[in-house]
């Protein structure tokens, strides 16, 4: 009976400690991801040319975007893709809490249906994003449809 009892405290304890665990583990994704935000936005924020580039690619492509700034735009919204993607991975791993992800979803999820990104996603030619957070876009794409030039201000703002 001791030694039941001994094990089964011992089960709880380690019970216990996967869920502080757990939570630890969601805090520091939580807490690294918020700070990738941040220099993301801080890098668009300062430098008033990417801001324009970037706001008439989301709703009109590479065509708004200048000749010359089609490089230096298309290596930031790489950027923003793999960190949305890792933040994707993360939450289908339980790394990063529901809470956490919903909250960043809508921001995404608006992106993903931007015409910017359907021709981001179509010029794709080899697996530079998982196959996993492409099913997913594809599937957003697919419920959601596509934000259009004839949609209200209020949905055209990601």
């Amino acid at each position: 009976i001791i030694g039941a009892a001994a094990v089964t405290i011992s089960l709880v304890f380690v019970g216990f400690q996967i869920g502080e665990n757990t939570r630890a583990t969601q805090a520091a994704t939580l807490q690294e991801s918020v700070g990738y935000d941040i220099e993301l936005l801080i890098a668009m924020s300062s430098d008033a040319d990417m801001a324009n580039d970037i706001r008439a690619f989301l709703p009109q492509g590479y065509a708004a975007v200048p000749e010359g700034s089609r490089m230096r735009v298309e290596y930031l919204f790489s950027a923003l893709v793999r960190h949305w993607e890792n933040l994707y991975l993360q939450h289908q791993s339980g790394t990063l809490s529901e809470e956490a992800w919903e909250g960043r979803k809508v921001i995404i999820d608006a992106v993903i249906r931007s015409p910017g990104f359907s021709e981001y996603l179509a010029s794709f030619t080899g697996s530079t994003i998982s196959g996993d957070f492409l099913r997913y876009a594809r599937e957003v794409i697919r419920q959601q449809g596509t934000l259009t030039e004839r949609s209200g201000p209020e949905e055209q703002r990601p």
